[in-house]
């Protein structure tokens, strides 16, 4: 019995293939900087992934990449994770 279960489960996954998810995190990279939403920018592969997949419209990061990153490895938010402020600006650098 306990066998023709893990058999139906295996069969089930079989037929439904994951989805292929990539996730772009780039630094320094404005919001219209892409062929995405700016048509006059110069990224076709871009905006060729965009046409062809799901684009995601609302987000937030913040100004320097430590927390938008630590919030996406952790799941959590910035506070959480101690990485709100940038630290080479406490530092005085």
């Amino acid at each position: 019995m306990l066998a023709q279960v893990f058999a139906a489960a295996a069969a089930v996954t079989a037929a439904a293939p994951a989805p292929h998810v990539v996730f772009f995190l780039a630094d320094d990279f404005g919001h219209y900087d892409s062929t995405v939403w700016n048509p006059d920018a110069p990224t076709p592969t871009l905006g060729k992934l965009a046409a062809e997949g799901i684009k995601l419209d609302r987000h937030y990061v913040y100004q320097f990449c430590s927390p938008t990153r630590s919030s996406f490895v952790s799941g959590r938010l910035p506070i959480h994770v101690n990485t709100e402020n940038n630290p080479s600006s406490e530092a005085g650098g």
